[in-house]
């Protein structure tokens, strides 16, 4: 059965990995408080295989196997408690999938 699921990555610059069910299609990059939620269409019965997501700002160098997912504009800080304050300096983070052979 076909369902909807959130995966949340730091909002870092960097490569981070999420595991998710094998042949999600990711729909939606957001922001979520501090983090970045990933919105993908999942099969719930698949097996999970691990996926990686290069976050980078503007003017940064990029791989030559990637896929733009998005980009997420951080006007604001959160502190835990959820309460958010207004960034001096805001920034954006550009999401991109890396193939498979670029993190190996």
């Amino acid at each position: 059965m076909s369902c909807i699921q959130k995966f949340k990555i730091p909002a870092v610059d960097g490569i981070e990995t999420v595991e998710m069910p094998e042949n999600s299609e990711i729909f939606a990059v957001l922001q979520d408080g501090n983090d970045i939620a990933l919105f993908a269409t999942c099969e719930r019965e698949r097996d999970n295989e691990v996926r990686s997501f290069l976050l980078i700002r503007t003017d940064e160098d990029l791989p030559a196997e990637r896929t733009y997912l998005g980009s997420v504009s951080f006007l604001h800080a959160f502190n835990k408690s959820g309460v958010g304050t207004v960034r001096d300096t805001p920034f954006e983070l550009h999401v991109f999938e890396l193939a498979p052979e670029v993190t190996s």
